[in-house]
């Protein structure tokens, strides 16, 4: 009976991640309908580092990720069409985007996602990086992002296999260092749509990726910060590591929450990922039991 009360757990909140992706991402080329760069073609081979319990889990995620997202068909598709639509009738533009990303063993990873903002303008480029605040995103796309519909397209590649529902957010070529044995690790496994970062990177975000130079501060904060805590993630994959991050993201988005389990967790066994913590953390935080 708890193994059943477990499984139906991680249907019910890995359904409820599907809605709670981040809606800040580093999104060079955002706008653009264009895939944004070449697949990268010589990276090395990843090491293998899962331990036994996490490989195990991973392995069978996979068909746990297939299930639900056969199951919620019948909701996405014409949910994902009328979203599109909307985009087509109020901004006049192509509805879906296409931007490369790096994928599991380092090959490029092609997101599509509903476009929420404005189409670049032949010949010039907008930031790189795309927090909360963009004079780029349009009033539709506004919504999309603070319900997270925007991401729908992305579960087509769960079923192929490039994504899956929890796991490291695909990174920008740019940000990413194939040599690093972190960033090895972390590309060791399948990317996710949502993940441990998007908990706590997200108040993080928001907060410091404005004025001058936002592109510096992520790359030399955030990134470090989030490649340890998503190779913490890939060493201690589990069914209630997931679960803990799905509930997290659904506190945040549904009951405005800023320090949750996911918090509590990192602070705990990721000393790297304090500075991404700190607009989140309490007067008083309480410690991981």
């Amino acid at each position: 009976m708890t193994d059943e009360l477990a499984g139906g757990r991680c249907l019910l909140c890995m359904l409820l991640c599907l809605m709670s992706t981040s809606s800040y991402n580093v999104a060079a080329g955002d706008p653009e309908p264009e895939l944004a760069s070449a697949a990268l073609t010589e990276a090395p081979e990843p090491l293998s580092v899962q331990s036994p319990a996490a490989a195990r889990w991973l392995r069978a995620r996979r068909l746990v990720d297939s299930v639900i997202v056969l199951v919620t068909t019948p909701i996405a598709v014409p949910l994902a069409a009328a979203t599109m639509a909307a985009v087509v009738l109020s901004d006049r533009a192509k509805p879906l985007i296409r931007l490369d990303r790096v994928g599991q063993h380092g090959r490029s990873l092609r997101l599509v996602k509903i476009r929420t903002m404005r189409p670049v303008v032949t010949g010039t480029n907008g930031p790189a990086i795309t927090a909360s605040v963009d004079h780029r995103v349009t009033p539709v796309g506004s919504v999309l992002r603070r319900v997270r519909l925007d991401e729908l397209p992305q579960v087509a590649s769960v079923l192929t296999g490039k994504l899956a529902l929890i796991g490291p957010r695909p990174e920008v070529e740019a940000f990413v260092d194939t040599n690093d044995p972190a960033w090895r690790k972390v590309l060791s496994i399948r990317p996710g749509i949502a993940g441990l970062t998007q908990v706590i990177a997200s108040p993080w975000e928001a907060t410091q990726l404005h004025g001058p130079d936002p592109e510096i501060r992520y790359r030399e904060i955030a990134v470090p910060a989030k490649v340890a805590v998503d190779a913490w993630y890939v060493d201690h994959a589990s069914l209630r590591l997931d679960l803990t991050i799905c509930w997290s993201l659904v506190s945040m988005m549904a009951f405005g929450k800023t320090w949750t389990a996911a918090h509590q967790l990192v602070d705990a066994k990721v000393p790297a990922a304090a500075a991404l913590l700190e607009p989140s953390r309490p007067t008083t935080p309480r410690a991981v039991k």
